[in-house]
């Protein structure tokens, strides 16, 4: 359904088809864009049970910038990018009755006053969606940007209060999409970049999309699907008899009733990356990276900003031999010369930094061999034990864990959130800094 203004007789008989009047100015005229069409673009569903006030929300910059929300170095002013906000279908009968609003220019937001001396808060970026005129949709929506201040403050010693998202409403509708948390300090004139939070999904209840909206393969310049060659794997080659090479030679190659070979296309196949970096942990901490006492860990969330469930993993990680030269980020206790993750043909002992990769899936609950005999969704396992990949030894750098540790990545079965998985021998063991490159490639397996 396209959001322009409204083509009737009554605007006919004015003579003139887009009247003057501020629901046609550009930036309206351009907020009125054909949101089913962008449907396709960010695929925004709605949730469970939708209502007016009960939709899914998410946003996407319309600059090309590595940062979408901008500290100002002279002032305590946050300056937002044009962005575009989405709200969801608020049915669940009409999906696809998406709607969007944008903003033409920068949106400079102040923070207002500052808290009491020693004292600190969390305030909140937000994007409001309406209509121009709720008694007619048809003419476009109008998106403002806004802050929710968080009315309690803290001590600096003590953990931030967050301002809360106003609640939409249903008469008139409107909607509010979070965009950034910013620190609001006592103290200080300026808004530093690294004050200003992105907004965990979680926030808004839903693990299955970020809260930012990423293009679809053909607009982000990935293109992320399933290797395909039509003369050897289309469904009807895959057939007995079929004139593809993998029929008669390779295991489950033909399509049957239950079986889907795994050389089929999958053109629905969604691609995502992520980092993480886990800190050198204390000799008492008996979880991350450091001693166990032998029991598995299992409870330490590493992303919960999607649902990982459904996927094929590679893994790599980076494991430095030091618990205090180590190389993980802005991290106050790595202090003098840091040990950097380079494999190097010739080094051995503790100056070096073992390098790992794993491969895993998060559709079969299965149990590694070795040293991990659990029974999980196992995105990545890392151990000494050789049956495992990933492990063992690499050019001459052994691994801090014993033969009978272990670390992995797991995906939980009933919340799709990645956990890390840790068991370590001793007690009152340091452990060091990791850092980890996971990619997923989410194909048809389901759950999706």
């Amino acid at each position: 359904m396209a959001r322009g203004t409204t083509n009737t007789t009554a605007t006919f008989i004015t003579g003139d088809v887009l009247p003057a009047a501020t629901e046609n100015d550009a930036n309206l005229l351009i907020s009125s864009a054909d949101d089913d069409a962008l449907y396709d673009v960010v695929d925004l569903e709605p949730p469970f049970a939708a209502t007016t006030t009960n939709v899914a929300v998410g946003f996407m910059w319309r600059k090309r910038a590595k940062a979408g929300v901008l500290g100002d170095t002279g002032a305590r002013t946050v300056h937002v990018d044009p962005v575009r906000a989405f709200r969801s279908s608020t049915s669940n009968f009409i999906p696809r009755a998406m709607l969007s609003g944008v903003t033409q220019v920068v949106s400079d937001v102040a923070l207002g006053a500052a808290p009491a001396a020693g004292n600190w808060k969390i305030d909140l970026v937000y994007a409001q969606l309406a209509y121009v005129n709720p008694s007619e949709p048809s003419q476009g929506t109008v998106l403002t940007i806004g802050l929710a201040t968080q009315a309690t403050e803290v001590l600096f010693a003590n953990a931030p209060t967050f301002a809360s998202l106003p609640a939409n409403t249903a008469s008139p509708p409107t909607w509010y999409v979070p965009i950034a948390y910013v620190k609001n300090n006592a103290g200080v004139g300026v808004v530093e970049q690294e004050d200003i939070l992105e907004i965990p999904p979680t926030d808004l209840g839903d693990l299955s999309k970020d809260v930012q909206m990423r293009e679809i393969a053909q607009l982000s310049g990935v293109d992320v699907r399933r290797a395909f060659a039509f003369d050897e794997n289309a469904p009807q080659r895959l057939t007995v008899g079929g004139p593809s090479i993998w029929v008669d030679t390779a295991v489950n190659g033909i399509v049957t009733n239950t079986i889907t070979p795994v050389v089929v296309a999958h053109r629905n196949t969604d691609y995502a990356k992520r980092e993480f970096l886990i800190p050198a942990c204390k000799a008492a901490a008996a979880n991350g990276t450091s001693s166990t006492n032998g029991v598995i860990v299992a409870n330490i969330k590493l992303d919960d900003t999607r649902d990982w469930r459904g996927a094929n993993f590679r893994t790599e990680l980076w494991e430095s031999q030091l618990t205090t030269g180590q190389f993980a980020e802005e991290d106050p206790s790595a202090t003098g010369a840091k040990v950097f993750p380079a494999m190097k043909d010739t080094v051995s002992g503790l100056t070096g930094a073992a390098y790992r990769v794993s491969i895993g899936q998060s559709w079969n609950t299965v149990t590694p061999d070795g040293a991990v005999t659990d029974s999980r969704l196992w995105a990545a396992v890392f151990s000494l034990d050789a049956t495992i990949p990933g492990s063992g030894t690499r050019n001459g750098v052994t691994s801090i864990l014993a033969a009978t540790d272990a670390w992995g990545i797991i995906v939980d079965p009933t919340t799709g959130v990645l956990h890390w998985w840790c068991k370590r021998a001793g007690v009152g063991v340091a452990g060091p800094a990791v850092w980890i490159m996971l990619e997923a490639w989410f194909s048809n397996h389901l759950p999706l």
